[in-house]
């Protein structure tokens, strides 16, 4: 057996903007400089992720990304201050929040060891 954690956070109408999966689009962000080539990595449509990263940037209230555009000029897109900081962050809570349940599922493995009916 094995535990499968997935681990969301969601806004007042209950709709989720935080998961593994948009930090995986930061950290690709963060990398590459690109949305674009963050969610080709991610084989994500270029849409999509523009999507998520509106909805992560209202959901907080906050800019999460400095968002400079593309065209033969290419500059690269950068995660603001605060965006480095919620990345930091979320990714401190969401290894932690994975640490104890592995913990708590260890414990339960155990202890249904030792139970024999």
């Amino acid at each position: 057996m094995k535990l499968k954690i997935r681990l969301y956070i969601e806004d007042d109408t209950n709709q989720s903007f935080m998961g593994i999966g948009v930090l995986w689009l930061l950290k690709g962000i963060q990398k590459n400089g690109s949305i674009r080539k963050a969610s080709q990595d991610m084989k994500m449509s270029y849409t999509k992720a523009i999507t998520i990263l509106n909805n992560l940037e209202k959901s907080l209230n906050r800019t999460i990304l400095e968002r400079q555009k593309g065209g033969n000029n290419r500059k690269r897109t950068s995660l603001t201050a605060y965006g480095e900081i919620f990345l930091t962050r979320y990714e401190l809570f969401n290894k932690k929040v994975e640490d104890f349940c592995l913990s708590e599922f260890d414990d339960f493995l155990i202890s249904m060891e030792k139970d024999t009916i």
